[in-house]
């Protein structure tokens, strides 16, 4: 996904009224310069006249941080606006010399006209410059989604749901069908029989039998090639018809994919795809796709289960067979204790609905469920029991609360956000 990261170009686009002095203004750039430009923002010069307006190059940006250093630059702001007004726009004014003044004036009446992606932001040093941060990469990361390149396994075509991915988010899929995947499988079984050091290493295998390992990390060394093929930077696989063909699970390889930062989704699920690419892109660490599975109205605990844990999230990570059909192998990992954003999209990517939780219990706790479980209690803001608030049965689960990032994101691609 960094590779995804460095293909995002925002732009700082800085307004300033010639009346308040260029010294003035020019030291209150700087202070946006010294944060911005490090985290890779690139700037234009000072818009100080509707001439340099006509000037400001378009091609290849994907959204734009419009700074008003001074007042006096409304007409400006929206000039520079309705250029880019199918980019995501960060309107960012300052406490002094009326720069509050001129922002506000330009979201109400661009806000009044609508067709804009627009985010307000109001900077007043100290720490709000860390939230001014927050929506930078909350951007970049939306903008990220759209460029990226996603792989579905062992698929002849795309289906609805895949199709309407690509409608709603703007990323690409490619197709690898089940006989190319079959002989790729085939192919490099001998070179996965060498190399099992990579797998063993990173789970508690106990007495599993490592000649049942060959195949299904045989998948993973076929899709870390795949994705370096395609140039690609996600991948997911519908996984009953699968496992009913090749007699294992694609589990290991997905949870070892998520390891290497490229975002696997099980059973073809491209909205909870849409949140494991945020989850690492937001948080640097893998997400996890659960199965809701349990909730209790009285103590707001929800229970979540599913068989594809990243071990870079947990505390201990071993091999089980697989819930649903007993075939080698599930990942059952016990994750580590700590505040988590869960999310979830709604079928028709029309919502996205999130909750801060607290892990209280995970790993294997019953053998009648997915293979890794794990126990939260959620904060509910919603007064109504949450099952009459779902959105969605899968739900991704990220490390850490990036609830307010999360809302960034969903208005860029004009979801309602929603906390249950």
């Amino acid at each position: 996904m960094q590779r995804l990261i460095k293909d995002v170009n925002i732009v700082a686009i800085p307004l300033a009224s010639k009346v308040h002095g260029e010294e003035y203004y020019r030291n209150v750039l700087g202070v946006f310069e010294r944060v911005l430009k490090a985290l890779g923002v690139k700037f234009v010069d000072v818009v100080d006249s509707e001439e340099v307006v006509d000037g400001i190059a378009k091609r290849d940006v994907d959204a734009v941080l419009l700074i008003f250093l001074t007042g006096g630059t409304s007409r400006l702001g929206r000039l520079v606006a309705r250029k880019f007004r199918d980019k995501p726009l960060v309107l960012i004014g300052h406490t002094y010399h009326n720069s509050v003044a001129s922002m506000a004036s330009v979201y109400s009446r661009l806000a009044s006209e609508g067709g804009y992606n627009l985010i307000p932001f109001v900077y007043r040093g100290g720490d709000s410059i860390i939230d001014l941060t927050r929506i930078y990469k909350a951007v970049r990361a939306a903008v990220a989604l759209r460029k990226m390149r996603v792989v579905q396994l062992d698929a002849d075509k795309l289906d609805d749901e895949g199709i309407l991915f690509s409608e709603k988010i703007g990323a690409s899929v490619v197709l690898v069908s089940r006989n190319e995947l079959r002989k790729r499988i085939e192919e490099v079984k001998t070179r996965a029989s060498r190399e099992l050091k990579r797998l063993v290493e990173r789970y508690d295998l106990g007495g599993i039998d490592r000649d049942k390992l060959v195949e299904p990390f045989a998948l993973y060394v076929v899709a870390e090639k795949i994705v370096e093929e395609f140039n690609a930077h996600a991948v997911t696989i519908n996984c009953f018809p699968f496992i009913l063909e090749f007699k294992f699970t694609p589990c290991i390889a997905l949870s070892m994919l998520l390891d290497e930062g490229v975002p696997a989704a099980c059973e073809a699920d491209y909205r909870a795809l849409t949140l494991l690419a945020l989850a690492q892109l937001l948080t640097g660490k893998p997400g996890w796709i659960g199965n809701f599975t349990d909730y209790d109205p009285v103590t707001h605990q929800v229970t979540f289960s599913h068989c594809t844990v990243a071990t870079s999230i947990t505390e201990h990570s071993t091999l089980v067979s697989h819930f649903e059909t007993g075939t080698p192998y599930a990942v059952e990992g016990r994750l580590r204790k700590q505040v988590y954003t869960i999310a979830a999209i709604s079928p028709d990517y029309s919502t996205m609905a999130v909750a801060k939780a607290e892990l209280l219990e995970s790993g294997m706790l019953t053998g009648g469920r997915c293979r890794t479980q794990a126990i939260l209690k959620v904060e509910e803001v919603d007064p109504r029991p949450l099952t009459e608030k779902l959105v969605s049965n899968h739900h991704v689960l990220m490390v850490g609360d990036v609830r307010y990032e999360l809302s960034i994101v969903a208005k860029v691609f004009g979801m309602k956000f929603v906390e249950y």
